[in-house]
């Protein structure tokens, strides 16, 4: 979750996890905004990085959660 009160500033995000292969690149993103949300394929990771590539200003990331959702193939039906 980006802090927005001082307006959106991730301009481009990249979500990086490190398995038992090294560092990959999950996901690649536009903006945060107030409530990002995205589901993945079940993987086993033992590090998660954000790594903002592009931003106006100063971004401010004020919450990073990750979940594990047990039955994945009803949740991508939501």
């Amino acid at each position: 979750m980006e802090d927005i009160a001082k307006g959106e500033r991730t301009r481009k995000f990249r979500l990086e996890v490190k398995t038992d292969k090294g560092w990959q690149t999950l996901f690649q993103g536009s903006c945060i905004g107030h409530k990002f949300i995205q589901a993945f394929e079940d993987i086993e990771v033992s590090r998660v990085c954000l790594c903002i590539k592009e931003a106006i200003g100063e971004p401010t990331i004020k919450n990073f959660e990750i979940f594990r959702i047990e039955d994945y193939a009803n949740a991508k039906k939501l």
